[in-house]
């Protein structure tokens, strides 16, 4: 296999006009063409779908929920490699070299390490334990831009239907194949949420909702304790 491997960048998108054309014009500029890029609207209400024109991505429209939204963008294509990755979720420079190391290993699927966009010392000291969880368990969080081989997600039949904890069920699954393969070169994602309602206070709710799943309180459940908690 060559060193510019292709493969596609699955993009689930809801409301994201404030940021969309500047995260990909970055993407852009580091595919350098060599990637499609296929986002997939939850019915986006703003100007997410207009902006979405200015570049040469493939747009599907799906029932709003990330696993519905990431589902219909891997199904819709037939490459090998797929990297999941949020709409405020930046990669890093050195990407295309990183999907040329992991295609060539044997592991099945991985995760890039995170960083948060706030460069306060608290936001960093939770990136590095965002980090370390997990190295140490495996347990995957879509921040953390998932990739994986088609193989592997046509195993395991993607992403189970679920309102919330999708990206952990599929990890949970995925590590039974194989450990992740780690990439140390962070993605660099939204602080926002964290900002929002408090860093304390949201690194208290993540705990306790990874908790209760393991312990199995229903998705559904989960889903109205975070958004509950978020009001």
């Amino acid at each position: 296999m060559s060193d510019s491997v292709t493969g596609t960048i699955v993009m689930p998108v809801l409301n994201e006009a404030a940021g969309i054309e500047r995260n990909l014009d970055r993407l852009f500029h580091l595919l350098n063409d060599q990637w499609q890029v296929v986002v997939v609207d939850g019915g986006s209400t703003d100007d997410t779908l207009l902006k979405l024109q200015a570049f040469p991505v493939k747009v599907i429209s799906s029932q709003a929920g990330r696993a519905r939204q990431m589902n219909a963008g891997a199904n819709s294509v037939s490459g090998e490699l797929i990297v999941f990755l949020h709409a405020d979720t930046q990669l890093p420079d050195d990407f295309m070299p990183q999907m040329n190391k992991f295609i060539h290993s044997r592991c099945m699927w991985g995760r890039f390490d995170v960083e948060l966009d706030d460069p306060r010392w608290l936001f960093k000291i939770i990136s590095w334990f965002i980090n370390q969880r997990s190295w140490i368990t495996g347990v995957c969080t879509g921040d953390q831009a998932l990739f994986l081989r088609r193989e592997l997600f046509t195993r395991l039949k993607g992403y189970v239907d679920i309102p919330l904890m999708e990206d952990v069920e599929f990890t949970l699954r995925a590590r039974k194949v194989t450990r992740p393969y780690r990439i140390t070169a962070p993605v660099l994602t939204s602080a926002r949420r964290w900002i929002r309602h408090g860093p304390v206070k949201t690194v208290l709710l993540m705990w306790w909702l990874r908790l209760a799943f393991r312990f199995g309180v229903s998705p559904q459940r989960l889903h109205s304790w975070y958004y509950g908690s978020s009001r």
